[in-house]
């Protein structure tokens, strides 16, 4: 699978064109692998303060794919514990607020927290999917039939599309913290 996963990746123009860019999806998505490494190999706290600093100080919609992930592992898996999340996350968060207002102020030299084109709701479906992920993308059904056990590490990034899709306006850039993990089932 692994080897497969690679081949995919690497055929997927987007995602290796977008990586090569200098934009804050981008430098969120490097957090966002490390989270998703921290969540296949179950460490709960390097999990939760990746997702914060990924969150709080790159791109704000990490919280819906990363928190749809805290949430399974918590109320569905029950793998981490409600507490240790909460308790976690508080900490992670002060911590990646007071880093970004102490960036920031120092660079606007004033106290500071910071933080087009619109399209149907089904855009991310038919349009963006199709093209990030090629023709590949049939076997994505497949891999979920074939194997079971990764559904629930497609379901977040599903479900993240579908609520991101809400929003007006959308771009690839916007939902590429999923195309690695949509890219295991296709490497099944």
């Amino acid at each position: 699978t692994r080897r497969w996963w690679l081949i995919v990746t690497l055929t997927q123009f987007h995602f290796l064109f977008y990586a090569t860019r200098t934009l804050p999806n981008i430098f969120a998505l490097v957090i966002a692998l490390h989270s998703f490494a921290f969540w296949f190999s179950k460490r709960e706290k390097s999990l939760v303060w990746t997702s914060a600093f990924a969150i709080l100080i790159f791109r704000s919609e990490l919280v819906i794919l990363l928190g749809l992930i805290l949430l399974q592992e918590v109320f569905i898996k029950q793998k981490f514990t409600f507490r240790n999340v909460l308790t976690n996350g508080l900490m992670a968060s002060g911590s990646a607020i007071g880093l970004s207002i102490l960036v920031d102020s120092w660079f606007w030299q004033r106290w500071l927290w910071p933080e087009g084109e619109t399209f149907p709701f089904l855009w991310y479906f038919y349009s963006a999917l199709p093209r990030a992920l090629g023709a590949p993308l049939i076997l994505l059904p497949i891999g979920l039939t074939i194997n079971r056990n990764i559904r629930s590490l497609v379901l977040p990034n599903i479900l993240f599309i579908i609520i991101y899709s809400i929003l007006p306006h959308k771009e690839l850039r916007f939902i590429i913290y999923t195309l690695p993990i949509l890219n295991i089932p296709i490497a099944q």
